[in-house]
C-alpha cells in the first residue's frame, strides 16, 4: 500500500492530499508487461507554476 493511502486514511492530510482511486478489487494500480497506470481524482484549479505562494497558504502549509 503506497504511503499516500496510509496518510488519507489515519492523518489530518487525508482531507487535503490526493490518493489513488482503487480499482474494483481495491488494488491502487494496474500493470502489464506494456505499462503501469495509476488513477488520481481530478482537481479543479489552476496549476501554481512559478506563482510565490501567500501568506495565507504559507499558514496553512505549515498547519500540516
Amino acid at each position: 500500500m503506497p504511503v499516500v493511502l496510509w496518510l488519507r486514511d489515519n492523518t489530518p492530510l487525508g482531507e487535503r492530499m490526493a490518493a489513488p482511486l482503487l480499482t474494483q478489487s481495491g488494488d491502487y494500480k494496474v500493470e502489464n508487461a506494456d505499462f503501469l497506470a495509476l488513477v488520481f481524482p481530478y482537481i479543479e484549479g489552476e496549476t501554481l507554476g512559478d506563482a510565490p505562494l501567500t501568506l495565507e497558504q504559507i499558514r496553512q502549509l505549515a498547519q500540516l
